[in-house]
């Protein structure tokens, strides 16, 4: 007899190998989505602050980076650097998802137009596993990348 089917042992490991594979999603699941967001959260971060220098560049003004709570606040200061503040024109934002949060809040650093920081500081974007700090040195503009294992320090 020559019947094409499946048997009942074919079915079972059929039904077996997909068990594993949705238990195997169910458990990392999240943990992917909490990896990629933070990830997607940094770079996001990373652009901005880039981009604040770019701005300073391009319009010939001074550009403040502040942040507070989840958000990231790129601001135009115009031709005052005599205090880093968050007063002025908001050119753009990046609001982080619920997986990352930046430490501290208020001005971090100002930006010239020469793209040369005026007043020098960090960013720290941390989720409760790892964090990434953005240094810009006072006077260069040099942006510094430190990443590392636990919250902001």
């Amino acid at each position: 007899m020559n019947k094409k089917a499946f048997t009942l042992i074919e079915l079972l490991i059929v039904i077996s190998i997909i068990a594993i594979l949705l238990n195997t999603a169910i458990l990392y699941g999240p943990k992917f989505m909490r990896t990629y967001k933070y990830k997607e959260d940094v770079f996001q971060t990373e652009m901005a602050i880039k981009n604040a220098k770019l701005k300073a560049l391009e319009r010939s003004i001074n550009v403040a980076v502040c942040t507070n709570g989840k958000t990231l606040t790129v601001v135009n200061r115009g031709r005052d650097r005599s205090v880093c503040s968050c007063d002025g024109a908001v050119l753009y934002t990046v609001n982080l998802s619920s997986y990352s949060n930046y430490s501290g809040a208020d001005c971090r650093f100002m930006f010239d137009p020469r793209g040369l920081a005026v007043f020098g500081g960090s960013v720290c974007l941390s989720n409760t596993e790892v964090y990434t700090k953005f240094t810009v040195q006072a006077g260069a503009g040099r942006i510094l990348v430190e990443r590392g294992s636990g919250q902001c320090n």
